[in-house]
């Protein structure tokens, strides 16, 4: 199975570009958006995803190693089309 990992940098400005071009992985595809925000960048990255599944991340989330793989084999399990996870504050987090 293939994977392939889609990166949308909205245009902002931050080292991004200089990361990402840094690293060699065919998996990886890097595309710049049009700083149009959040939910244009995501319609932008589903637009260009042609998988079975789309996990949605952002800048600032961090996933468990495995909440992928248990995430698809509960859709698979249980003929789903879409699932949620549960999430968890750490580090100093202020309201």
């Amino acid at each position: 199975m293939s994977h392939t990992f889609i990166i949308i940098d909205d245009n902002q400005d931050d080292s991004c570009f200089s990361i990402i071009n840094n690293i060699f992985d065919q998996r990886i595809r890097y595309y710049r958006g049009r700083n149009q925000g959040l939910v244009a960048a995501r319609n932008y990255g589903i637009s260009l995803a042609n998988g079975t599944f789309i996990a949605n991340m952002d800048a600032d989330d961090v996933y468990h190693v495995q909440k992928i793989e248990k995430q698809i084999i509960f859709l698979k399990k249980n003929n789903l089309q879409i699932c949620g996870t549960w999430m968890r504050y750490f580090g100093n987090y202020n309201h």
